[in-house]
């Protein structure tokens, strides 16, 4: 994997206020298997200091929006 061998910058964190707006739900070891138990789920490991990660953000956000819930 390329691109994720940089240390974390200050402005590598989004800002609270652009969490708040995102449709991605955002997961941890006591809430995935409740989340996850019905259908097909996309999960996308990403890390706020990874520029692919940062880059591919958008587009998963856009798809949570786009799919909701029904997906």
């Amino acid at each position: 994997m390329t691109g994720c061998d940089k240390k974390p910058s200050a402005d590598a964190v989004p800002a609270t206020a652009d969490k708040a707006q995102s449709a991605v739900l955002e997961l941890d070891d006591t809430t995935f298997a409740a989340q996850t138990a019905q259908g097909v789920v996309l999960v996308d490991f990403w890390a706020p200091w990874c520029p692919p990660c940062r880059m591919q953000g958008p587009i998963v956000d856009a798809v949570a929006k786009q799919l909701g819930s029904t997906a």
